[in-house]
């Protein structure tokens, strides 16, 4: 999978990747990303970094306890029931503050971990999508 990058003035790409990786869409992108060889790459104008999943879980998401479950759960090394997965996976998108326009998105990206098409309403309170 690659990851493009973008940023302005003299931030690191690491700083880029933690801001790109802060966002509440981008945790479902890359547990559900082909295994494929299993590297990321981020693109920069700096250069070209390469990353695991557990890489970018300890280096780059800001909750690696939590997400680490749902690295594990993902890879098949941890088997998660689906009440398990919503519980972590939840915590896990309310530790990111950036990247959703709608109230439900946490729960519709949710909804995307459990292999269910979300149809979004843009009227949904938190509690109205996750309910759905």
């Amino acid at each position: 999978m690659a990851i493009a990058i973008k940023g302005y003035g003299g931030e690191d790409s690491l700083t880029l990747l933690k801001q790109f990786g802060n966002r509440v869409w981008t945790l479902p992108e890359i547990l559900l990303a082909p295994q494929n060889d299993g590297i990321f790459r981020v693109y920069s104008r700096k250069g070209t970094m390469f990353f695991t999943r557990y890489q970018i879980m300890r280096d780059v998401w800001t909750d690696p306890k939590t997400s680490r479950q749902l690295v594990e759960h993902f890879q098949g090394n941890l088997q998660l029931s689906r009440l398990e997965l919503s519980v972590v996976a939840l915590k896990s998108f309310y530790s990111r503050d950036r990247g959703f326009k709608y109230a439900g998105d946490r729960e519709y990206a949710l909804m995307g971990l459990l292999r269910q098409r979300p149809i979004i309403n843009p009227d949904h309170t938190e509690f109205e999508a996750f309910a759905r």
